[in-house]
């Protein structure tokens, strides 16, 4: 079987330094994040590889290892637009309550936010499934 590496230097950047954000995240707010697979409840078609999920708090955490102009997005205070989609999906997938957005850059990781869910997002994104709209919070 032929396997072919789509990799880019920031998934191979990110790869490699998760371990360290997580383990930074889970230092500097006290909460237990393993990796996890999760699967819809209802639609086992929907699953997300989560960064680390909290069972007992029902927090999922998404890590981003970034370049420069994105840490300095989070620095600002917001979760850079082209990560939205995939935090709604995994929240979506998750069932999670919400997700914390993790930036780390050269050993400095910042929590941005928390991401709740946002149905009209999760419309806008082809993410909802029957019976599965809700309105944002």
């Amino acid at each position: 079987r032929n396997v072919v590496d789509n990799s880019n230097w920031a998934t191979m950047r990110g790869n490699n330094l998760e371990p360290k954000a997580r383990a930074d995240y889970e230092l500097n707010f006290g909460i237990d994040m393993p990796a996890a697979l999760v699967i819809h409840k209802d639609y086992p078609f929907i699953r997300a590889s989560l960064d680390g999920f909290n069972q007992e708090k029902n927090i999922a955490l998404e890590i981003k290892c970034p370049g420069k102009d994105d840490h300095e997005t989070a620095l600002k205070g917001m979760v850079p637009e082209k990560y939205y989609p995939q935090i709604q999906h995994q929240i979506l997938a998750s069932g999670a309550a919400e997700v914390h957005y993790y930036s780390f850059f050269n050993d400095v990781g910042v929590l941005v936010r928390v991401v709740r869910r946002d149905g009209d997002r999760q419309r806008d994104c082809g993410l909802v499934v029957r019976g599965d709209a809700q309105e944002t919070p």
